[in-house]
């Protein structure tokens, strides 16, 4: 179970690094970045959120998780995410397989009228990566909101909608906060 989680972890860093990479590829930072205390590496715990954060090469690489499991115990759906410069929040969602990749994912902060479309971009043995971005606003309803509601086609016979996902956002704003102080 660790392993799987180490595995959306790694999964959403990589691809939160490569958005965020191309948001900044203009800007160049000196190698030198730390974590407090001297940390190579740390792990805090925001109500639901867990704020991730590790230096490379001199480099520091930060994501916040949310892994929502079932009665099992199994992974259900997880969102890995960070921030770029401007405040956007961007990573991805990894959902089960079984997704129509033809057809949009649709997020969903509550029962908000602001509806998000994406797509699954590839899938991999942790499951279907769909990638996410949210502006100021959906930001703010991130933080303010209970549950962001994920809806998706089933591959299978009839093409059902699902929409009984979900990535619960209890901490989420605390979480980001902190992401925002250990980035700087």
């Amino acid at each position: 179970m660790k392993g799987l989680l180490y595995s959306f972890f790694a999964v959403g860093l990589l691809f939160s690094s490569f958005s965020a990479q191309a948001a900044n590829d203009k800007e160049v930072k000196p190698g030198s970045a730390t974590l407090p205390n001297g940390a190579s590496s740390l792990t805090e715990t925001y109500g639901l959120w867990t704020v991730n954060c590790a230096v490379q090469n001199g480099e520091k690489a930060c994501a916040l998780l949310r892994q929502e499991v079932n009665n099992q115990n199994q992974p259900v759906i997880s969102m890995n995410v960070s921030t770029n410069n401007n405040g956007d929040v961007s990573g991805v969602l990894v959902v089960p397989f079984g997704i129509l990749v033809s057809k949009p994912v649709k997020l969903q902060v509550d029962d908000t009228k602001v509806v998000i479309e994406t797509n699954v971009r590839t899938c991999m043995p942790v499951g279907c990566i769909v990638p996410v971005a949210f502006d100021k606003t959906s930001i703010a309803g991130l933080r303010s909101g209970k549950q962001l509601n994920v809806k998706a086609t089933s591959a299978g016979n009839g093409e059902q909608v699902l929409d009984n996902l979900f990535v619960q956002l209890d901490g989420f704003g605390s979480a980001l906060d902190r992401l925002g102080a250990l980035k700087k």
